[in-house]
């Protein structure tokens, strides 16, 4: 059932004054979910706390069902970058995706789930490729 699931996802930049970024989703009930977290840098921290409708989420979830990922990540290194993370539970069972920068080759999937957290939380600080 899609409304057992749970997600967190955080962003870590290189140098913490360009912000910060967690948030956790949560199904409240099977019509509502609850999305809070916290936005910060050096000089401001902005809590965020949402009501988001569970259809709305069930619908980026479930594309989220037949997706398929590559078991081992593309290489990737640098310097300065942002690093993601998403992890989503369901129960006991849970699967966390961490990358550096840009998505890596084969989780674009993943696109539409960050970018509905950023736009329900209407976080505007984070660019996100």
């Amino acid at each position: 059932m899609i409304d057992t699931i749970s997600i967190k996802f955080e962003v870590r930049p290189a140098f913490p004054d360009m912000g910060e970024l967690k948030l956790y989703l949560t199904f409240k009930n099977k019509n509502t979910c609850i999305l809070s977290g916290e936005l910060s840098n050096l000089l401001t921290r902005r809590k965020i706390e949402k009501k988001i409708p569970a259809e709305e989420v069930e619908k980026v979830l479930k594309k989220l069902l037949n997706s398929s990922v590559p078991a081992i990540p593309s290489f990737i290194t640098g310097l300065d970058g942002t690093t993601f993370k998403l992890k989503i539970e369901n129960g006991f069972n849970s699967v966390c995706y961490i990358w550096w920068s840009k998505l890596p080759q084969g989780y674009e999937f993943l696109k539409e789930v960050v970018k509905s957290l950023l736009n329900w939380a209407e976080v505007k600080e984070i660019e996100f490729p």
